[in-house]
């Protein structure tokens, strides 16, 4: 009978160490998609913000001296390019979000959300 509660004991101890590592394992990889999603939204919104810096500078010089109906489709381009970025700024705000949830006060990168640090200068 003792010996029936001991390998019991046993089986139930290496089962609760299995799931513990399979948590802990599992955790880390929701962390590590997270952060890859992360990484790859700010990686597009660095591509996008060259690209876009790139057009809006061509709107800006073609412009100057644009007819009423040029300058109606630049405007209507314009619109279309906040509202893009608007887009970006909000996946980004997400995957930021999801990431600092996931990881809680492990990275530095989401201590900063809770004690941010003055910026200097224009906000880029």
């Amino acid at each position: 009978m003792l010996k029936k509660y001991f390998i019991f004991g046993i089986i139930v101890f290496v089962a609760w160490i299995y799931v513990g590592v399979g948590y802990q394992w599992i955790y880390k990889i929701r962390v590590n998609r997270a952060f890859t999603e992360y990484q790859g939204i700010l990686l597009e919104s660095k591509k996008f913000r060259v690209r876009y810096y790139e057009e809006l500078e061509r709107l800006l010089m073609s412009a100057r001296n644009a007819t009423p109906s040029e300058k109606q489709k630049i405007s209507e381009r314009l619109s279309e390019i906040k509202e893009e970025i608007k887009k970006t700024v909000e996946r980004l705000a997400e995957a930021r979000k999801k990431f600092c949830d996931l990881a809680d006060e492990e990275e530095l990168f989401c201590q900063e959300e809770h004690n941010p640090v003055p910026r200097q200068g224009w906000p880029i």
